[in-house]
C-alpha cells in the first residue's frame, strides 16, 4: 500500500515538473517574442528620426538656396533696369532698312550724262609746252643720275567709277546689333499693369536663370553695366 502511494506521489511530482518546465518554456518563448519586437520598434524609430532629420536638413537647404537665388536675382533686376528700359524703348523704334548698291547708284543717274560731258572735254585736253630744263649737274667721282621715264596720266573714268561705288557703299545704312539679351527685352508690353508686371518680372528671371555665366556677362558688357 506505502509502495502504491509513494508512486503516485512521484507520478505527481514528475507531472508537476513537466508542467513547470513548459510554463517556464513558454515565458521564455513570451520574452524572446516582446523583445524582438521592441527591437524592432526601435529600428523603426531610428528610422523614422533619420527621415524626418534628412527631410529637415534637405527643408533648410531649399530654404537657403532660394534666399539666395531670389537676392541673384534681386541684383540681377537691379542692374540690368537700364537694359530693360532699353528694350522697351527699342521696340517704338522704327527698324533700319537696307540700301543696296544698285538703288543707290540709281540716284545718281540724272547727273551722270552732265559728269560724262565733263570727262570728255576734260579727256581733250592737253599740255601743249615743257619746261625747258638746264644742264644736268656733273658730280666728280659719281654715276650719271637717271631719271624715271614721264608717264601720260591716264584718263581717271574707271577710278570715278569705282570711287562713286565706294561712297555708294560707305552711305548705305547698316542695321544696328543688339544683344541677345536686348533682343529678347524688346518683347516687354509697352503698358504693364500690376498683375502683368508680376507676369513680367517672373518672365525675366525665367530668361536669367536660363543664361548662362557667359551669356549674362556679355549682356551687361554690351549695355555698359559693371
Amino acid at each position: 500500500m506505502s509502495e502504491f502511494i509513494q508512486a503516485e506521489k512521484a507520478k505527481k511530482a514528475e507531472e508537476e515538473k513537466a508542467r513547470q518546465e513548459a510554463a517556464e518554456e513558454e515565458q521564455r518563448r513570451e520574452a524572446e517574442k516582446l523583445d524582438r519586437e521592441r527591437k524592432a520598434r526601435k529600428r523603426i524609430e531610428k528610422q523614422r528620426k533619420e527621415e524626418e532629420r534628412a527631410a529637415e536638413i534637405d527643408k533648410k537647404v531649399e530654404l537657403h538656396v532660394a534666399i539666395k537665388t531670389g537676392e541673384f536675382f534681386d541684383r540681377m533686376e537691379t542692374n540690368l533696369g537700364p537694359v530693360l528700359i532699353l528694350g522697351r524703348k527699342a521696340k517704338g523704334k522704327k527698324q533700319v532698312v537696307y540700301v543696296s548698291d544698285e538703288e543707290s547708284s540709281s540716284g545718281h543717274g540724272s547727273g551722270g550724262s552732265a559728269t560724262k560731258e565733263i570727262r570728255t572735254k576734260t579727256g581733250r585736253l592737253a599740255i601743249s609746252e615743257k619746261r625747258k630744263r638746264g644742264a644736268e649737274p656733273v658730280f666728280e667721282n659719281s654715276p650719271p643720275m637717271i631719271t624715271p621715264a614721264k608717264h601720260t596720266p591716264r584718263t581717271t573714268k574707271e577710278k570715278a567709277t569705282d570711287g562713286t561705288l565706294r561712297i555708294t557703299r560707305s552711305k548705305a545704312k547698316v542695321k544696328t546689333k543688339l544683344s541677345p539679351y536686348t533682343a529678347k527685352c524688346k518683347k516687354s508690353p509697352g503698358q504693364l499693369g500690376t498683375v502683368a508686371k508680376l507676369r513680367y518680372r517672373n518672365q525675366v528671371k525665367e530668361e536669367l536663370r536660363g543664361m548662362d555665366a557667359q551669356e549674362l556677362q556679355a549682356a551687361c558688357k554690351s549695355e555698359g553695366i559693371a
